[in-house]
């Protein structure tokens, strides 16, 4: 009986400030960050929670009603999270929304851009949403939510997913601050820091590009594409990684072994030159890796 064993050799270069990739279906930039979602540590071997907050919105001429599959979608990702981390962390996605069962409504015709960073007051349309949309959005949640009930680890920082449904999907990790008029009991003013963005024109991308662009922003993690030049479509490990493609059928795939590997959510089994016997199984069900010293 013969046995094959594929290697994949990856190649990866990471641009000091920003990473771009694009093609008709999925586009995203990304530009480093430090603001990642807030993290509730815990004791006794359970996974560390991230709690990320996301505005849902969408575009001025749009339905503002939410689609049914929002909440299939929110649990989709939680449970995505817990498996592909192997336990490692959990996901709790706090949805804010402006009435019940409404998206919030941004007010400005725009053209979604993806590769042009992320946009200021004097150059708004340089990223997904349009920075004067954005801060719109949040002028308006800001009338309806006390933000210190979300400031969770007590930094008077409420990092933001900022997400919308619409035509074109892709999404942009960077920073968009706005000071609150919101007061901790010392006085200290609350500030929400817009660390992501994301944007699917349905079901079938939504779970996807959420996942990629969190990915980006809370793990580090680079595009997984054939090259590393300034334009390039997400093909290197085409559907069987989130961070290369979309995944299969609407379905995204997990991050993959080399990601996990490389940050440790999983002990390798050691072999050598000296052992004949060995299984290879499959390593999202038995969370196995072997790992070859000669």
């Amino acid at each position: 009986m013969r046995k094959s064993i594929l290697l994949i050799t990856f190649m990866l270069a990471i641009h000091a400030q920003h990473v771009f990739g694009q093609n008709e279906l999925f586009n995203d930039v990304v530009t480093q960050t430090q603001i990642h979602a807030q993290r509730i540590y815990r004791t006794g071997g359970l996974p560390e929670e991230i709690r990320e907050i996301v505005i849902i919105a969408v575009d001025s001429n749009a339905n503002s009603t939410l689609p049914s599959w929002v909440n299939n979608w929110l649990t989709y990702d939680e449970e995505y999270i817990t498996a592909s981390t192997f336990n490692k962390y959990k996901l709790d996605i706090t949805l804010l929304i402006d009435t019940a069962n409404k998206a919030f409504r941004m007010p400005r015709y725009y053209l979604p851009l993806f590769n042009s960073g992320v946009g200021t007051a004097s150059e708004p349309e340089g990223h997904v949403h349009d920075y004067r949309n954005i801060i719109a959005v949040l002028q308006h949640a800001d009338s309806l939510f006390n933000f210190i009930n979300y400031d969770f680890d007590g930094d008077y920082i409420v990092p933001i997913h900022f997400i919308s449904i619409g035509p074109k999907s892709g999404g942009i990790t960077g920073e968009i601050e706005f000071l609150t008029n919101d007061y901790d009991r010392d006085g200290n003013q609350i500030k929400i820091i817009v660390n992501r963005q994301s944007r699917a024109s349905g079901e079938n991308y939504f779970a996807s590009v959420f996942l990629h662009e969190f990915g980006h922003g809370e793990f580090d993690f680079p595009d997984m594409d054939h090259d590393c030049s300034m334009a390039y479509n997400h093909y290197g490990l085409g559907g069987f990684d989130v961070m290369s493609c979309l995944g299969f059928n609407g379905h995204p795939s997990p991050y993959s072994p080399f990601l996990r590997i490389n940050e440790e959510w999983i002990v390798p089994t050691p072999i050598t030159s000296n052992n004949s016997n060995f299984i290879l199984e499959e390593f999202q069900k038995n969370k196995k890796y072997i790992c070859m010293n000669p």
